[in-house]
């Protein structure tokens, strides 16, 4: 499946979440009305695409949320926590595209600045499931990182994440250049060498 289509897909769910959301306000609609169902419902799923929806069905969705905990204090808390994660999200996000123009402008970088940049972007991508974007960013990062530096246990659990990365990334069509890294080649022999073969399995 392309982005495009991905995206497409992904408006749809959340368009039909919302409606089925705006839905429970119904009067004939008891079951998510009464007792904590809607708190399951958006810690157990919502959650995790919060941070991705038109920030108004956010803000309806939370209260909504909100009105069915029992106490003020925990109603209270939970609006902060999804404050505080719409906030941070976009905040990340901002200070990685201010890093990445600073980068493209600057000449002569220190190794080390690139890893870290690199490395954040990473958590960051990996925190919205955002997978692609996750597999280049680590293959960046490799390329400006010491393997020297890296301990064994490190390389061979990013050795695992990035080929997870590419699997679930969407126009990743062949593992070629993942395969001759290194760091994937660490794979081999280890207990994760079925892993490596997996890989070699979905290239052929």
């Amino acid at each position: 499946m392309n982005k495009g289509n991905s995206l497409k897909l992904f408006s749809s769910i959340c368009t039909c979440t919302y409606v089925f959301w705006l839905s429970i306000l119904s009067p004939s609609l008891t079951l998510f009305q009464d007792g904590d169902g809607l708190i399951h419902l958006y810690q157990k799923f919502i959650i995790d695409f919060e941070t991705k929806i038109n920030l108004l069905k956010v803000a309806h969705f939370a209260i909504l949320v909100s009105r069915q905990y029992p106490m003020n204090e925990a109603s209270i808390s939970y609006l902060e926590g999804v404050i505080q994660r719409v906030r941070a999200t976009k905040k990340c996000k901002k200070l990685l595209e201010y890093g990445k123009s600073t980068l493209d402008r600057m000449a002569n970088i220190d190794p080390s600045v690139c890893t870290q940049f690199y490395w954040a972007s990473v958590l960051y991508h990996k925190y919205q499931k955002e997978y692609f974007e996750c597999y280049m960013n680590v293959m960046l990062f490799l390329a400006y990182a010491s393997e020297e530096s890296m301990s064994h246990s490190f390389k061979l659990d990013l050795a695992y994440c990035v080929s997870v990365f590419a699997l679930l990334g969407e126009n990743i069509d062949n593992f070629g250049e993942l395969l001759a890294h290194p760091i994937i080649k660490g794979l081999q022999g280890t207990e994760l060498d079925w892993f490596y073969e997996f890989l070699k399995v979905f290239n052929s």
